[in-house]
């Protein structure tokens, strides 16, 4: 049987069943529609996040057994030599300092190490930037080809510098200057993966450029949190 228009317009007709239904139960639907989409959206998501985590980890594992790099693992109180990044006869090279002693592991990649005379500062280091007193001589210079740092989103970001629109990919980056690391292995790293991982200090960076027109044109074309400040 036909139903009437004005009936059809308080109660939709179900487009299978043809039965009269609610406008409550329309909206319903389209709510429960929406939280499937949103859901199917969330595990994709999460899915190319993990795969591409995968894929990191892999490449990483595989650079460092075809370079031959074996990261130490220190404990807390070993006494360790820090190199320090210096420029000899135009080349770049880490000079050795020590000892100092480790007071604090970050994780697997940095560490905290306190000098053993006043006023015992203590610095973040690397990993490669460290090595153990008792392997090798003190104030040793050695060329920084050989201590070249792999592993390449194994570090954490300690601030952004600067921003730029890289026409080869027509993507954005920014430079990233990591924990632990010299500020001349600051490195070009992909603007949108930074914000993915890492939304606070790209935030913060944003607010401490705002009179940077490159990086307003940045905010606007990857739509970061705090945009309104900057405009």
């Amino acid at each position: 049987m036909k139903h009437s228009l004005r009936s059809q317009l308080k109660h939709p007709v179900h487009p299978r069943t043809q039965e009269l239904t609610s406008l409550h139960w329309v909206a319903q639907k389209q709510k429960d529609h929406l939280v499937e989409i949103q859901e199917a959206l969330a595990n994709m998501h999460k899915k190319l996040t993990e795969t591409s985590e995968t894929k990191r980890e892999q490449a990483r594992k595989c650079q460092a057994v075809r370079s031959g790099i074996v990261l130490i693992n220190f404990s807390l109180g070993d006494f360790v030599l820090v190199g320090q990044v210096r420029s000899r006869s135009n080349k770049l090279a880490i000079h050795w300092k020590g000892p100092r002693r480790v007071v604090k592991i970050l994780n697997d990649y940095t560490f905290e190490v306190q000098n053993m005379v006043k006023p015992f500062g203590i610095q973040v280091v690397h990993n490669s930037r460290i090595r153990l007193y008792a392997e090798a001589g003190r104030d040793v210079t050695e060329d920084l080809v050989q201590h070249i740092i792999h592993g390449e989103g194994s570090h954490l970001v300690e601030r952004f510098i600067e921003c730029q629109f890289g026409r080869e990919l027509r993507a954005w980056d920014i430079k990233v200057k990591w924990f632990g690391l010299d500020e001349i292995k600051a490195s070009w790293e992909p603007a949108c993966i930074m914000l993915e991982g890492q939304p606070g200090p790209v935030e913060t960076f944003v607010e401490e450029h705002q009179i940077d027109t490159l990086v307003q044109t940045m905010v606007q074309a990857l739509n970061v949190r705090g945009a309104e400040q900057v405009a």
